[in-house]
C-alpha cells in the first residue's frame, strides 16, 4: 500500500496515541477530566471575554448538544459558570469558576510537558512542513465538501 492509501488510518492512530497519554498523564496526576473537557476549559480560559458556548462549539468542532453536555458537566464539577446573554434566549457566556482557574493552573503545566514530549526529535523545519501538511489536508476537504 502506498503512503497516500494509509494517511487517514495514520492520522487517526497518532490522535488515539496522543489522547491515551493525556487521559494516562491525567489519571497519574488524580485529574478527573477527559480530553475533550480540558480542551473547553482551555478554550473558555482563552476566550475570556469572547467565551460564548457557540463559538467553542465552533472551534471544538462539536455541534451545541456535544458541547452542551460536556459543558454541563464541567458545571457539575463547578469548573465553569454559564451565563445567559441579555436579550439573547440561546446563546450562553461561560466563564471558569475558581476551582476551574485553579484546576487550570494545575493542569497546564502537565499539558505542556505532553506538547513537548509530542515534538521531540522533530526540527522545526520539519513540524512546520507537518503543521503545513496538515492544513492543506483540512482546506483540500473544507474546499470538497462545500462543492458537494
Amino acid at each position: 500500500m502506498d503512503k497516500t492509501q494509509g494517511y487517514g488510518y495514520q492520522i487517526d492512530i497518532t490522535l488515539k496515541q496522543v489522547q491515551e497519554a493525556y487521559l494516562l498523564a491525567f489519571k497519574k496526576n488524580k485529574i478527573n477530566l477527559t480530553v475533550e473537557q480540558w480542551a473547553i476549559v482551555y478554550y473558555i480560559h482563552d476566550l475570556g471575554e469572547e467565551a460564548y458556548q457557540s463559538k467553542i462549539a465552533q472551534l471544538n468542532f462539536r455541534n451545541r448538544a456535544t458541547t452542551s453536555r460536556v459543558i454541563k458537566g464541567l458545571m457539575e464539577k463547578n469548573y465553569v459558570e454559564r451565563f445567559k446573554l441579555s436579550g439573547n434566549k440561546k446563546e450562553y457566556f461561560l466563564r471558569l469558576t475558581k476551582s476551574g482557574l485553579n484546576l487550570l493552573e494545575h493542569v497546564l503545566p502537565i499539558v505542556v510537558g505532553l506538547r513537548k514530549t509530542g515534538v521531540q526529535h522533530i526540527s522545526k523545519k520539519d513540524f512546520s512542513v507537518f503543521l503545513n501538511v496538515l492544513d492543506q489536508i483540512a482546506t483540500n476537504y473544507s474546499t470538497n465538501k462545500k462543492s458537494d
